[in-house]
């Protein structure tokens, strides 16, 4: 055995990446051992078997070579791509409906170092100190709340709060990474840590943060009992998963018909569900949008222009339809496709991971730029209500930043995907148990 501790100390050697030396460690002794077993069985002594399958194995320069070359991080370029397009197309739809363009592109630069800098972090940590991160965040959330005068909207102090609780998300993969294993247990204390970021939200009335949140999360959740991560049936556990939907929608009902919702809340969701009858106050926005969109042309300007001008914030909330509108149905569609694109690939390199951390973590970033895309798309075109808006990479504003950090954390994730292996993260979480045990 000894003949493999020098066998592999040499390999180890030529690792430049050190967090990619516990994988490559056990991937080493698997091999070995497996190799050793197979000559014994042969009829070889163990002491020959060893040297052998040392033998065999090649010269540990060279297989250090090799294998530095493949646990090591690399940057997903087709993710940098797609952002910088992005980037450079929200700056000129700035620029053209008169936004911020300036504002935009300092954000947009702190964004991008931001998002690099994240790349060299090492995601893990989220296993090791998930509590941290996760009251970390809340924290950092509610200083917004206590100390942020500006941007209160209908009684919100929604937009920088929003965009800090989406942290929330990522952070989540670490929360379930946390209870895995631990049955119904598990599944009752990771719906339990929801009731921070909602405590938030309700708060702040900050509506779009909650539906936002509430789909990522509970998709979290679902995928995690579905693939068995708690250990526990799947029928009773996802039936678990599926509990807030009920209650919520319960408590949506009650809260209607009672006086928990205000009457000019309620006029509110009669104006969608009728914009004409309230056109010149509630239902001005739906009512104007539907008609708007009803003139879009698929290349060149649509009806009506003078319509568009009224729409509040337009470079913020509305800047897909300013696209649609101005250049028509197909500019829209290319550069949402771009959008839809970049979602495809980060949901794809998530399920690819090798471990259950990674997949969780990169999940949680997918997810919100998927509801986010799809809730402002919809809410542009008058299908869903008005609502504080942000359109990933488009939209102007401080809060863009965060999604060019949450793009880091995704790369972080792919750069990791040949470093931190599921063994890995099991080594991680016991060292950190023990210490926290001391």
């Amino acid at each position: 055995m000894r003949e493999f501790e020098q066998y592999i100390k040499a390999v180890e050697e030529q690792i430049r990446c050190k967090r990619a030396v516990p994988c490559i460690e056990e991937e080493l002794k698997s091999h070995l051992e497996d190799q050793k077993e197979a000559l014994i069985r042969d009829g070889m002594e163990e002491e020959k078997a060893c040297k052998e399958a040392v033998r065999q194995m090649g010269d540990p320069v060279e297989v250090g070579v090799m294998l530095d070359r493949i646990h090591r991080p690399k940057m997903e370029k087709s993710l940098l791509a797609i952002v910088i397009i992005l980037s450079i197309v929200g700056a000129l739809l700035q620029f053209l409906a008169r936004g911020p363009w300036k504002s935009y592109i300092l954000f947009m630069g702190i964004g991008l170092i931001i998002m690099i800098g994240m790349y060299f972090i090492d995601y893990s940590i989220l296993a090791t100190h998930p509590f941290l991160f996760w009251f970390g965040i809340g924290a950092g959330g509610i200083l917004f709340v206590l100390f942020s005068g500006r941007g209160m909207v209908n009684g919100s102090f929604g937009y920088q709060t929003q965009q800090i609780l989406l942290l929330f998300a990522p952070a989540y993969g670490g929360i379930l990474y946390y209870f895995r294993g631990k049955k119904y247990k598990g599944i009752f204390l990771s719906l339990l840590f929801l009731l921070l970021p909602f405590s938030i939200v309700i708060y702040t009335v900050n509506l779009s943060g909650f539906f936002i949140l509430f789909p990522v999360f509970l998709f979290m959740l679902g995928v995690s009992v579905w693939k068995g991560w708690f250990g526990v049936k799947k029928i009773f556990g996802m039936g678990i998963v599926c509990s807030p939907i009920v209650v919520g929608a319960l408590t949506a009902v009650f809260a209607y018909g009672s006086t928990i919702i205000k009457s000019y809340q309620k006029v509110r969701i009669e104006a969608f569900w009728n914009p004409e009858k309230y056109a010149k106050g509630a239902g001005y926005l739906t009512y104007h949008l539907r008609n708007m969109s009803s003139g879009l042309k698929w290349f060149g300007e649509g009806m009506g222009t003078n319509e568009l001008v009224e729409l509040p914030s337009m470079h913020s909330d509305y800047i897909v339809f300013f696209l649609v509108y101005h250049f028509g149905m197909a500019a829209g569609i290319l550069i949402v496709s771009f959008l839809l694109y970049l979602i495809g690939r980060m949901f794809k390199l998530s399920m690819r991971q090798k471990n259950r951390l990674g997949t969780l973590v990169g999940m949680g970033c997918t997810g919100v730029f998927f509801v986010e895309t799809v809730s402002y798309i919809l809410m542009n075109f008058g299908k869903l209500p008005a609502f504080r808006a942000y359109m990933p990479f488009l939209s102007s504003g401080r809060g863009q930043v965060i999604h060019y950090l949450l793009i880091g954390v995704m790369l972080s994730v792919y750069g990791n995907t040949n470093v931190i292996t599921e063994k890995t993260m099991g080594f991680l979480h016991a060292t950190s148990s023990s210490h926290s045990g001391k």
